[in-house]
C-alpha cells in the first residue's frame, strides 16, 4: 500500500468531520451559557456576574461598578417617573392611565440592575395613541363559546415538606405582585419522580380546564417548508409555479374548500 493510498484513506476518514460545529472554539460568553440557563431556571439562583466582569478586576473596581449600577437604576427610574406623569398631565389626566402608570412605576422603582424584583409592565404611554389602550389593558380574547367557570382543585401534597415548598412558591409570586386579587385561578403542579417532588410549578392550564377550546386564535406559521406547504401551497386554486408566474394573484377564499389544492 503506497503513501498516496494511505493519504486517500485519511481524507476519507477525516473529511466528514471537517468544519463541524464541535470544532469551533467557544467565546467566553458561550462558555458560561450553562450558568445563565441555570440562573433562569432556579428561583433562588444568583446571577452569574462573572460574565460581565473585567479581566483582573480589583475589589475597588468591583465596588465602584456596583455603585454606578445602583445610580444608573435610580436615575432611570426617576427619569421614567418624570416623563410618565408629564405625559399624563398633558394627555387629559385620565384615571385609568393614572392607575396603570402608578403600577408601572412601582415595579420599575423596585427593580435592581440585574433583576425585576416586582416584575415589569409595558410603558404604554411611550407608544402611538392607536396602541396605547391595548398595551395598557391588554387585548380581549375572542370566544367562540362561553368560557368555562369554576376552579380546579389542586391535588394534595405528598408530604409536609412538599406543601411548604408549594406555599413558598405562591408567596413569592404574591410578593413579586405577579398574583393579583380577582384574577387568580391557577394550578400547582408537582413533578414527582419515584415518590420525590423534583419541581413545583404554578401554572394556569387553559387546555385541561377547557378554556382553550372556547377561544378563537389565528393560525401562525413556523419558518419551515412544512408550514409553507400547509398554509400557502395547499390553499391555492392553481399549482404554485403557475401562481408565481401570474404575479401572485389574489385568491378567492369564499368559494368551496374543494376548489383548492388542499
Amino acid at each position: 500500500m503506497g503513501p498516496t493510498h494511505k493519504a486517500t484513506q485519511r481524507l476519507k476518514v477525516q473529511g466528514p468531520t471537517v468544519g463541524l460545529t464541535k470544532d469551533v472554539a467557544f467565546s467566553p460568553l458561550e462558555v458560561n451559557v450553562d450558568t445563565r440557563v441555570a440562573a433562569t431556571q432556579a428561583d433562588d439562583a444568583e446571577v452569574g456576574l462573572s460574565i460581565w466582569a473585567l479581566p483582573n478586576k480589583t475589589l475597588a473596581q468591583s465596588k465602584a461598578r456596583e455603585v454606578l449600577r445602583r445610580f444608573a437604576v435610580w436615575w432611570w427610574a426617576r427619569n421614567l417617573h418624570q416623563k410618565a406623569w408629564k405625559w399624563w398631565r398633558e394627555d387629559g389626566k385620565k384615571p385609568a392611565d393614572a392607575n396603570a402608570i402608578w403600577d408601572c412605576l412601582r415595579r420599575a422603582q423596585a427593580c435592581t440592575y440585574w433583576q425585576w424584583v416586582r416584575g415589569s409592565r409595558i410603558y404604554f404611554w411611550t407608544f402611538d395613541e392607536e396602541f396605547r389602550e391595548d398595551f395598557r389593558d391588554g387585548v380581549r380574547f375572542f370566544h367562540l363559546a362561553p368560557a368555562p367557570k369554576g376552579m380546579a382543585h389542586n391535588l394534595p401534597a405528598p408530604s409536609r415538606e412538599a406543601e411548604l415548598e408549594a406555599r413558598k412558591k405562591v408567596f413569592k409570586l404574591k410578593f413579586q405582585w405577579f398574583l393579583e386579587r380577582k384574577f387568580v385561578n391557577f394550578s400547582i403542579v408537582k413533578v414527582i419522580i419515584d415518590g420525590v417532588v423534583m419541581d413545583i410549578r404554578v401554572i394556569w392550564d387553559s387546555k385541561s380546564n377547557g378554556h382553550n377550546a372556547t377561544l378563537w386564535t389565528p393560525s401562525f406559521m413556523l419558518d419551515d417548508c412544512g408550514d409553507v406547504e400547509e398554509h400557502v401551497v395547499k390553499w391555492l386554486a392553481i399549482p404554485v409555479g403557475q401562481y408565481l408566474e401570474k404575479g401572485s394573484p389574489p385568491q378567492d377564499y369564499t368559494q368551496s374548500a374543494s376548489s383548492f389544492i388542499k
